[in-house]
């Protein structure tokens, strides 16, 4: 089967052929419909994780990548109950109750970026007929978005700023979105996203480069957001998160903002709550995408194949792409 399997350099993946895993039982063996390119995988690829003393590092070379999946179950290995084949699959946590080994299962357990992959029956939810592949496929990152939005306790005419108009802040203001907030003001610095953003129901886009953000979301909020949602790297937001929000307001980090000097005496004096979160609810997110409460097929950018994985993840790295689905 083919797999892009990591190979140890920084930021690189290839396509290669390696043996159909086995199914033992109590496990299902999935064939993926499409895999998407998360964040986190590019931190993994590029070594961003190394400086975190919790086993997170590089891919180790040989493994293979991607939690973010829509997958068909075809073989159903002894005792593994509640499946047939056919059923098609989306995340729901960790595969394995062990983990492996891994302090972080689920992004290693999965290994989603190859034709066929293994899960326990507890590691997946089954995905309704109406729905797509496509809407299915963001059931994973859209849990993402939405827990920074259920964490930042997002209420009806409350008003909510998210920076970073990728894919998990786009998610996130569509959260912020379904749960009330208004406005919702979304901030980067890449023109076409902020038009995306834009077309998936933002209120407004600003761009770093043409505002000073601060006084406008200020201004445009009456004296501050009542929530912050952080879905970009860049560790200077959590400043400019501090600043702008208002006193008793609530900043949720949903990226892995990077290494910074932060000033607490202004959280405190302004009696803050910053919030670190990892994901959210897969079941509340399958829930939204099948009620059509969110459409995140708009965010799709492109559609390619798993011998093109090393050009996919560059245009991810670069910005070129919002959300790219990778299929055999």
């Amino acid at each position: 089967m083919k797999a892009c399997v990591a190979t140890g350099e920084k930021r690189v993946l290839t396509c290669k052929e390696i043996p159909v895993p086995e199914v033992e039982p109590g496990w299902l063996l999935l064939k993926t419909i499409y895999a998407c390119i998360c964040g986190s995988d590019l931190e993994y690829l590029d070594g961003s994780f190394n400086n975190i003393d919790q086993g997170f590092g590089y891919i180790r070379p040989g493994s293979i990548p991607g939690h973010e999946f829509i997958a068909e179950v075809v073989e159903v290995g002894d005792g593994a109950e509640g499946w047939s084949v056919g059923d098609r699959a989306v995340p729901l946590g960790n595969p394995d109750p062990a983990g492996i080994g891994s302090p972080n299962p689920g992004y290693e357990n999965y290994r989603c970026m190859a034709e066929y992959f293994l899960s326990t029956p507890s590691g997946v939810q089954k995905v309704p007929d109406h729905v797509s592949d496509e809407e299915a496929v963001f059931v994973e990152p859209l849990c993402t978005g939405n827990g920074a939005a259920a964490s930042a306790g997002v209420k009806p005419g409350q008003s909510a700023v998210v920076f970073g108009a990728g894919k998990i802040g786009l998610l996130a203001a569509m959260s912020a979105r379904v749960a009330g907030a208004s406005p919702v003001i979304i901030v980067d610095m890449v023109e076409s996203r902020l038009q995306k953003a834009l077309q998936v129901g933002v209120d407004v886009a600003l761009n770093p480069k043409q505002a000073d953000v601060t006084s406008e979301v200020v201004k445009l909020t009456n004296g501050g957001p009542d929530s912050v949602l952080i879905c970009v790297r860049d560790g200077m937001v959590l400043n400019q998160s501090a600043q702008m929000v208002k006193r008793g307001g609530r900043i949720v980090l949903a990226g892995f903002v990077s290494p910074m000097e932060v000033n607490p005496m202004l959280w405190t004096v302004k009696q803050l709550k910053i919030i670190g979160i990892l994901g959210g609810s897969m079941v509340d997110s399958l829930h939204m995408i099948s009620r059509k409460q969110v459409d995140p097929t708009p965010l799709i950018t492109e559609t390619t194949s798993f011998d093109d994985c090393q050009r996919a993840i560059d245009s991810v790295y670069s910005g070129e792409n919002i959300a790219v689905l990778l299929s055999a």
